[in-house]
């Protein structure tokens, strides 16, 4: 019969419990009182701001189809993107208009001469190209014929004997010389 009584007064005491959570948060919502939306719209923005919250949703429209990381189908979404890309890639390349051609026959002097040197030259007033025509475009780097050393893995350093010239005392066959030597004595 004890238990029964405790076990009657537990099951009041949550019940008691809930209403009381629930209450409080009935009155807190209450002294908050409604949200108040914030209507940006009344404020002049300024056009850079307006482009700006335009991007944003565009992104955010986009973000919706993108699966996330735990989902199974993430892989064939990747490999579906990967094969949108290489078909824009691969696609024929554009033969360019007859307005195009003009543009590249006026260019500057000293740009068509360093073309000609194989070199590069940074144009000030050079402007993006639109579209994909860029990617029908093979880029030739020019060869480097300057004499600069290249720059050497800093981590292969203990496996390579020729990090340092034969006459620096660092050279690891100078130092077995030495130990070498050394040993002799």
């Amino acid at each position: 019969m004890a238990a029964e009584k405790k076990r009657r007064i537990d099951e009041e005491k949550q019940k008691l419990t809930v209403q009381l959570n629930e209450l409080q948060k009935e009155y807190a919502k209450a002294v908050r009182g409604p949200k108040v939306q914030n209507d940006d719209d009344d404020e002049p923005q300024s056009e850079a701001i307006k482009n700006y919250s335009n991007m944003k949703l565009k992104f955010k429209k986009d973000m919706k189809g993108i699966v996330k990381q735990a989902d199974p189908a993430r892989e064939s979404q990747t490999m579906q993107m990967f094969e949108m890309i290489k078909n824009k890639i691969t696609k024929p390349k554009e033969v360019p208009s007859a307005a195009e051609a003009k543009v590249e026959e006026a260019l500057p002097p000293e740009v068509l001469e360093a073309a000609a040197r194989n070199k590069a030259v940074f144009e000030e007033n050079a402007e993006d190209e639109v579209g994909e025509t860029w990617m029908a475009k093979k880029f030739n780097a020019p060869e480097d014929i300057s004499g600069v050393t290249k720059a050497r893995d800093a981590n292969m350093k203990d496996q390579d004997d020729e990090w340092y010239p034969i006459g620096d005392p660092r050279n690891k066959m100078a130092q077995r010389r030495r130990d070498g030597a050394l040993d002799e004595v």
